[in-house]
């Protein structure tokens, strides 16, 4: 679960990013950066809330978030 999170929180921006460069229109690059901090933030709140369980640990021992990290 943690996996599918991180990926949407890192994509979340760059799609954002692209969808601006790609339209040029102000008011595209605002409503997309705006959709991006929204899905951002609701991303994050259930890594926090996991991390108070426990450690996440994934890609093989190789990340590992925890409540000190």
């Amino acid at each position: 679960m943690a996996q599918q999170l991180f990926l949407i929180l890192f994509a979340a921006p760059l799609a954002a990013t692209i969808l601006s460069m790609a339209l040029r229109h102000s008011r595209v690059a605002e409503y997309a950066t705006v959709a991006a901090a929204i899905v951002d933030l609701a991303v994050s709140v259930p890594l926090v809330l996991q991390t108070l369980h426990g450690p996440i640990i994934f890609w093989h021992s190789y990340i590992r978030i925890d409540t000190l990290g």
